[in-house]
């Protein structure tokens, strides 16, 4: 007889998922809970991570089948808080390195009201003291006040890429990215410091940067997530490898594509550089994970 997979068709609900229902539902009726990243590791092991109100960061480790993984942290859940009256923090975005250490990003108080935060984890949910302060973070701020981070990517040679919405001097917000070295400190061999504000539409408004990729040159795509003005769209942003826009793409390092049609704005795309590229959802009060069956 066939067994279960192989009666299941591509796009299906995976029936070696969840006891076979495909779907699993966790922190039921936890609404201080978020999960809004996921990632996959090559034993098909599955990565989440979001916020735990108040001002904690968490990553969850699932096992193929949906269960908790219980060699990750504890029963499968790993929590950073971040003490202090009004301090937050919490994942957008995360990623997989090739050794298993779990890298994520997102934002936590720090000079401004918000900075972009960087975190890393051993394969087994520990803190790696080899990254930011010793203690497995790095926060820091890229524009003036509130920071975000909403994406993350990894390069060559271990530096790792992140992207989100910064905001600017005195109004509005550009794309923030930040370009780190393997042990979370800014790298200043880009950019000078590592950071780069980038106001796609020319415009003070809400640039945000939804989605960052290195290319196999070195050069980095971000994909901008609001329109130049002219409509509902998205702006795909290029930069040399040292930082700076790249004028040989059409000419600014910038692309507007208006879609006057569209009721959402913006391009929200996830990276395929590689099987353990991140991708984002929520689905917030009650946290779900579904699996289909593949081709």
């Amino acid at each position: 007889l066939a067994a279960p997979a192989a009666l299941a068709a591509p796009g299906d609900l995976d029936p070696t998922f969840a006891g076979g229902a495909g779907t699993e539902r966790f922190y039921l009726s936890e609404e201080k809970i978020f999960l809004g990243a996921v990632a996959t590791q090559p034993d098909d092991k599955i990565v989440l991570a979001g916020s735990e109100d108040p001002g904690s960061l968490i990553v969850v480790r699932l096992l193929a089948d949906g269960k908790f993984d219980p060699s990750f942290g504890v029963d499968g859940k790993v929590t950073t808080p971040f003490p202090g009256t009004g301090n937050f923090g919490g994942a957008d975005a995360v990623a997989i390195q090739p050794d298993g250490k779990i890298v994520v990003a997102g934002s936590a108080k720090g000079a401004g009201e918000s900075d972009f935060l960087v975190a890393r984890y051993e394969p087994n949910g520990a803190p790696d003291p080899t990254f930011g302060g010793g203690d497995g973070i790095e926060i820091f701020p890229v524009g003036t006040k509130q920071d975000q981070a909403r994406a993350i990517a990894l390069g060559a040679g271990g530096r790792i890429l992140v992207a989100g919405d910064a905001s600017l001097p005195i109004s509005g917000e550009a794309v923030g990215v930040a370009v780190l070295k393997p042990d979370g400190k800014p790298d200043p061999a880009f950019s000078t410091d590592g950071v780069e504000l980038v106001n796609a539409t020319g415009a003070k408004e809400t640039d945000r940067g939804e989605a960052i990729v290195e290319q196999p040159d070195g050069k980095i795509l971000i994909a901008d997530s609001t329109g130049n003005g002219a409509g509902n769209g998205f702006t795909l942003v290029r930069l040399l490898a040292k930082g700076g826009p790249d004028p040989s793409f059409d000419g600014d390092g910038t692309v507007n594509t208006p879609m006057p049609s569209a009721t959402n704005p913006g391009a929200r795309a996830a990276s395929r550089a590689s099987p353990c590229s991140p991708t984002a959802g929520s689905s917030p009060p009650d946290t779900a994970t579904t699996k289909s069956a593949r081709p």
